[in-house]
């Protein structure tokens, strides 16, 4: 197992170069910066805390190898009104612009926001399908690629089939297989229908309920199954866990944990010891 292991910026509320160093010592190289979505109501703030993230990052020694845009009402590539979805797009093209400032070369973004109603369902797949396509293209002229997440519940793209049409099969966009949104079918149904297109990941567990964003090991994935899934289909990129450092999102350990902990945990679940 070569692959990369990357831990999204969400694990700490707060980020300085100490915290980040004990990361990259735990075996973790790259980051994947996700500011908190409520500040891209204010883009200023929200560029802020990208750019402070950004910079601790680098002066810590880790390698920024990706970007979760923001999601929510404000930013809804699939409206609900077309006028929103616009907004949304203007948005985050400016986002996509302070990514490749920094030479970024993957962002995920989220098909759409919840809830969606089945009556207007087939209408907020054709505006997200359009907006992708803007966004792809505006992403690969500046050789970025524009993931799409797999998502949870009554999002659109919560499905392979449905994630499958939204890129229009890789055309526009690729896949950010979430292995704690798959509601619908099960992890090794996903990858199969979708592996050509998986360009990167989120990793965490969960209940199969609902997203959980657990440590590894404390839900119901099998973790030896999965890992050797992706990789016997051919997935070379990145391990990037998604989860926050504290007592909720580990509930047999009951409190907070260091990335160490974390990764301990992770090989624990695969059935690996660090290293191989």
């Amino acid at each position: 197992m070569n692959n990369i292991l990357s831990l999204s910026s969400c694990f700490f509320y707060e980020h300085t170069i100490e915290k980040w160093q004990d990361a990259r010592g735990s075996g973790i190289t790259d980051v994947e910066i996700s500011p908190s979505s409520r500040l891209a109501e204010n883009l200023t703030a929200y560029f802020d805390e990208s750019e402070n993230q950004y910079i601790i990052l680098k002066e810590a020694g880790m390698n920024v190898s990706s970007f979760h845009l923001p999601y929510g009402k404000s930013v809804d590539i699939s409206g609900p009104e077309e006028e929103v979805a616009e907004k949304a797009i203007d948005t985050l093209k400016k986002i996509m612009n302070w990514v490749s400032e920094k030479k970024i070369g993957i962002v995920i973004l989220h098909g759409s926001y919840e809830p969606i109603k089945n009556e207007e369902r087939m209408i907020r797949l054709e505006r997200a399908k359009k907006s992708i396509k803007i966004l792809g293209e505006y992403g690969k002229a500046m050789d970025m690629d524009l993931a799409i997440e797999v998502l949870p519940r009554s999002c659109l793209g919560n499905c392979a089939d449905e994630l499958l049409e939204l890129i229009q099969y890789g055309k526009h966009a690729s896949i950010c297989f979430d292995v704690n949104h798959l509601l619908l079918e099960t992890h090794s149904e996903f990858i199969k229908k979708t592996a050509n297109y998986i360009t990167t990941t989120h990793f965490s567990d969960y209940d199969g309920k609902d997203e959980k964003h657990w440590i590894p090991g404390e839900g119901i994935i099998n973790w030896n199954e999965l890992i050797t899934q992706l990789i016997n289909s051919g997935y070379k990129g990145r391990f990037v866990f998604e989860m926050e450092g504290i007592a909720k999102s580990s509930p047999k350990l009951g409190r907070d944990f260091s990335p160490g902990e974390l990764m301990s945990c992770f090989y624990e679940a695969v059935n690996l010891k660090k290293g191989t």
